[in-house]
């Protein structure tokens, strides 16, 4: 009853430190990003990252909707596959599992046209790093990080062009960790797995959509 009471006073509820961290993080990355309600897209190039966002959009703390995309979204990423030659691989759906073939423009591309999308409210991007195809490691070599068209480059640049919530996650370990580095500096929220960033991506969506209404109402 405690909580209930809080929530709809507006506040956030966390029910561990690991949650508190996660909402806090969220809030320090979207607090001038526009929440206007609860569709998410969630896209990765891993499918197993793909379905279990899906699976994690319910609880008895939480809510989300999966977005259903626009008919002019759903021509844009059939258009972006056929481009990149995945047309037969990948399927247009939320979750959308754009397959580990998916490099790093396809990855910054479909997210591009999901934040674009009238029907989505905010996106997860699953970023596959250990997939062979993407620029994700902190070195010199043909999958550097560095390089200006690498997926931390890309996705920054896209993500400061939309006025929705954009998230990430990358798992593989401590050889990523430089990634995750590189986004959190450039304002994007990482996580290191899909569930915890739904999770967190939930609360922190309805707090925002609550206190919203609150405003209204006063």
């Amino acid at each position: 009853v405690c909580e209930s009471c809080v929530r709809q006073a507006g506040a956030m509820v966390a029910s561990s430190f690991t949650e508190f961290q996660d909402l806090f993080l969220l809030a320090e990355c979207f607090n001038r990003k526009t929440v206007s309600g609860n569709r998410l897209a969630a896209v990765s190039g891993a499918g197993f990252e793909a379905v279990g966002m899906a699976d994690s959009i319910h609880s008895d703390d939480y809510d989300l909707r999966l977005a259903v995309f626009s008919e002019a979204g759903r021509a844009a990423l059939r258009e972006l596959f056929v481009r990149k030659r995945l047309d037969s691989l990948v399927a247009v759906s939320n979750p959308l599992d754009i397959n580990p073939a998916a490099d790093d423009e396809t990855h910054a591309a479909a997210t591009d046209i999901l934040l674009a999308d009238p029907g989505v409210d905010a996106v997860i991007m699953g970023m596959d790093p250990l997939s062979p195809v993407t620029r994700t490691l902190n070195d010199a070599g043909p999958f550097s990080l560095a390089d200006p068209g690498s997926i931390v480059h890309r996705v920054a640049e896209m993500a400061s062009r939309h006025d929705k919530p954009l998230a990430a996650v990358v798992d593989g370990g401590l050889l990523f960790a430089p990634l995750r580095r590189a986004l959190l500096e450039r304002g994007i929220p990482v996580f290191p797995l899909c569930d915890r960033a739904v999770a967190a991506m939930a609360k922190y969506m309805e707090a925002r959509l609550l206190a919203a209404a609150l405003r209204e109402k006063a």
